[in-house]
């Protein structure tokens, strides 16, 4: 029964053709019957008297119409179109490699810049060729691509071409596209000055393996026995890469003397059948995948072609295997580029009965082929399965190897993030078939939908930031890229398009007084030691006096040294010692040895403001504005009296300035911007900045102001006080009151509920004996916390040891 189905016909990696050929075949009888009978007509004696006629009135445009013929025949046309850049201009890789599918061994998709886009902006595309299957590779400035164009029932191996285009601009720089090279699903590789791909799609039974140099010209190019739709991966001077049914060859990256073509080794199709996986090499092994009949992933000796190891996988392997740290991570499923599982399981049975299958072979069959997709982790050393990982469908494209996490898409129509040791972080539906493979930027996933949606996720949450049509069409099989600060992806009817554009990036922004949180969404680890902690034995003693503020990637913290209120500015860089742990200390004398900092500093781009008050009861206060750079003092402003904290925006800070007064000072120069009075009451915490409103409270009212001008929007009324500072959280405004707290309308003030404020618990730390309870709410940075202890010190608690 096994033995039946494996006989099976494998399928095209993409079957684009099947349909238009199956009805063209059927149509073709009629056709032909109706061109005979016109030719009949045309050729009795009074027809072809008047046919002669006719052409010889149209003689001048007929035979234009017949040049335009033979040129296309012989490829006239092509040539004057084909190939060529100015010899002036530079190959311009910049000696860049873009090596294997994905790029390299990690399969990351991405290429030179440091910005990923985080706007949709459409910059260019390049559509003189107006389908492009294969996923672009990026060196340097330039882009290649191969494409696919004329497929049809008269030409189903279509043509195609390899072309080279300015990143920055999508110009063409060359194009290679000899009259007979077909319509390529494989992509390009670059490295070592070459630029090699493969050629046709599946129905090709004789698709070469090209390599070019950097201009465009033809090194050599080698004939296989099948299809090749995989794309190469180079190494060592070698080019490794699957031909379908004609199995898997290593190639010299050189050629001969007489420019032609060396295979190193190869391996037969018989033995290792439906090599479609891009290769990956590794420390002298080559680590691929089987396809359908083959059902394997194996590792072969790079230099002599050996086998080291083969393993049966349940369903065909078709994506490119990733290496990392020893572990190779592999995709398998049922279905492929154009068919789901379940289209696939319809075809196949229809092929079973119409070979007269019994019904125990259709029943194992459909059992086989149910929709399914595992994600393997192989440990290279002992080619253990660590751990599968299931999806609800198959898996065809790259496991992207971030930090600390894999990425990969399903035709199950999601996204997932799985931790290193197969453990789901998170996934995201993106309500469409993902046969593509993400890429992955510094912060951002780039992923394509099978229909040409393109995606851009948070990398961390899988939250969509933005997405993208990508045209018409209905096959969208090109992976993107990320280079540049763009989003590089090919598609069905528009050619190669360059989208996104990285933002304006947002100023550091701190604002939350007392409440610390966490500053990004980088996960801490389970167990936590003490990393360091300041000050050291070796500094002078200080007290920290107030919550910390974690600001433009360095920790702020007010308190006192020798009787001196004092801001310091701390690294939180790994890598600092205890002796560069300090950036800066700023001392205010405006009280000496009776001032203090017992509220939180606010930041905003590159200024800090701070308010350092008198210790007696209403003796004032000063409201300082300070360069994160050195701590300089920037501007002033005195205070009426001793403040409760400032609210700041990227224009203005907003503080109590009086008894019944809320102030703005423009943040640049420190000018009052405006000036309201509150009618009764005493002031209750910190005022708040969100949605272009400020937002206080006494004890006698919660008001909204127009941030810009100060306007009471609302003000209602309050038959209680608050305990502590309020703060916007979503729809609403939060005010602290006893043990609970009391949600108001952002819109109106209106009081809509309350919920219990639950004592603040650090249970979660798991504090080691030696480290004091956090006397604020800790700062949770980059997987480290950052708190201030009941010994008035800033501790840095880190999954590594000091």
């Amino acid at each position: 029964m096994t033995t039946f189905l494996l006989t099976l016909p494998t399928l095209a990696v993409i079957p684009v053709l099947v349909g238009p050929l199956q009805t063209l075949l059927a149509l073709l009888p009629a056709i032909l019957l109706g061109m005979g009978s016109m030719l009949f007509a045309a050729f009795k004696p009074r027809g072809f008297v008047k046919l002669i006629r006719f052409c010889w009135r149209q003689k001048l445009f007929l035979g234009c119409v017949a040049s335009v013929l033979v040129g296309w025949h012989y490829g006239v046309f092509a040539k004057l179109f084909e190939t060529r850049r100015s010899t002036s201009e530079s190959a311009a890789t910049d000696g860049t490699n873009w090596s294997t599918s994905g790029g390299g061994p990690l399969r990351l998709g991405r290429g030179p810049g440091e910005l990923d886009p985080t706007t949709s902006a459409a910059v260019w595309k390049n559509d003189r060729d107006e389908t492009v299957f294969s996923s672009p590779a990026v060196s340097g400035s330039r882009v290649f691509f191969a494409t696919a164009t004329g497929m049809g029932p008269f030409s189903p191996e279509g043509r195609g071409a390899i072309v080279c285009v300015e990143a920055d601009s999508g110009r063409e720089v060359w194009r290679y596209a000899p009259t007979d090279y077909r319509a390529t699903f494989s992509s390009p590789v670059v490295a070592d000055g070459c630029v090699v791909c493969g050629e046709g799609l599946h129905q090709v039974q004789d698709a070469r393996v090209t390599c070019l140099d950097p201009l465009g010209n033809k090194k050599w190019e080698f004939r296989t026995k099948s299809h090749v739709e995989a794309t190469a991966a180079i190494a060592d001077g070698k080019v490794f890469i699957g031909a379908g049914a004609d199995g898997f060859y290593c190639l010299a990256l050189e050629p001969t003397a007489d420019g032609q073509p060396r295979v190193l080794w190869h391996l037969n199709g018989e033995k290792y059948p439906d090599c479609e996986s891009s290769p990956a090499v590794s420390d002298g092994v080559v680590y691929f995948g089987l396809g359908d009949g083959g059902f394997a992933i194996c590792a072969v000796d790079a230099t002599a072609g050996t086998q080291r190891w083969r393993i049966k996988t349940p369903y065909p392997v078709f994506a490119p295997p990733t290496v990392a740290d020893g572990k190779l991570y592999v995709a398998t499923g049922n279905g492929n580029y154009v068919q789901s599982a379940a289209d696939l399981l319809e075809m196949k049975l229809q092929i079973l009965k119409d070979d007269g299958a019994t019904e125990q072979q259709l029943a194992a069959a459909r059992k086989r082929l149910q929709p399914a997709g595992e994600v393997w982790c192989i440990d290279l050393a002992t080619q253990h399965v660590d751990w599968k990982f299931a999806a609800r469908d198959a898996i065809l494209g790259n496991v992207v190897r971030g930090d600390d996490s894999l990425y990969f898409g399903s035709r199950d129509g999601h996204l997932y993030r799985v931790s290193l040791s197969g453990q789901l972080l998170g996934k995201q539906d993106l309500r469409e078939p993902l046969v593509c493979s993400p890429a992955l930027g510094q912060k951002h996933l780039y992923a394509t939908t099978s229909t040409g949606r393109l995606f851009c996720l948070d990398a961390l949450t899988l939250k969509p930031v933005w997405d993208a049509s990508l045209g018409g069409g209905d096959t969208f099989v090109s992976s993107p890229v990320v280079a540049h600060g763009h989003v590089y992806v090919g598609t069905a009817q528009q050619g190669l398009r360059c989208l996104g554009q990285p933002g304006v990036p947002e100023s550091p922004l701190w604002s939350r007084g007392e409440r610390g949180g966490r500053v990004d969404d980088e996960p801490t680890p389970p167990s936590l030691s003490l990393a360091w902690q300041y000050p050291s034995e070796s500094d002078k003693p200080v007290g920290v006096s107030a919550s910390l503020m974690l600001f433009d990637g360095a920790i702020y913290a007010g308190g006192r040294r020798e009787g001196r209120a004092q801001l310091l500015k701390l690294s939180v860089d790994k890598a600092a010692s205890p002796e560069t742990r300090l950036l800066w200390a700023r001392t205010f004398e405006l009280h000496p040895l009776a001032g203090s900092i017992g509220v939180a500093p606010v930041g905003s781009g590159q200024r800090v403001c701070v308010i350092e008050n008198h210790n007696g009861i209403d003796r004032g206060g000063m409201l300082y504005c300070l360069s994160a750079d050195d701590g300089s003092t920037l501007w002033t402003q005195t205070l009426a009296e001793s403040s409760v904290g400032p609210a700041i925006d990227a224009k203005q800070v907003v503080v109590w300035s009086g008894p019944e007064q809320l102030e703005s000072f423009d943040l640049t120069n420190g000018v009052s911007l405006w000036r309201t009075t509150f009618t009764g009451g005493r002031v209750q915490g910190a005022p708040t900045i969100a949605n272009n409103l400020v937002f206080a409270a006494t004890d006698k009212h919660l008001a909204a102001l127009d941030a810009p001008t100060g306007t009471f929007l609302w003000q209602v009324s309050l038959d209680w006080f608050t305990t502590g500072g309020l703060f916007v959280e979503g729809r609403h405004v939060v005010l602290p009151h006893s043990d609970e707290y009391r949600l108001h309308s952002i819109i109106d003030g209106a009081f809509q509920s309350r919920r219990p404020a639950t004592e603040e618990s650090y249970d979660w730390l798991k504090l080691p004996q030696e480290i004091p309870t956090p006397s604020w709410p800790p700062v949770v940075y980059q997987g480290r916390v950052y708190f201030v202890s009941s010994q008035n010190a800033v501790v840095c608690l880190g999954a590594d040891s000091p």
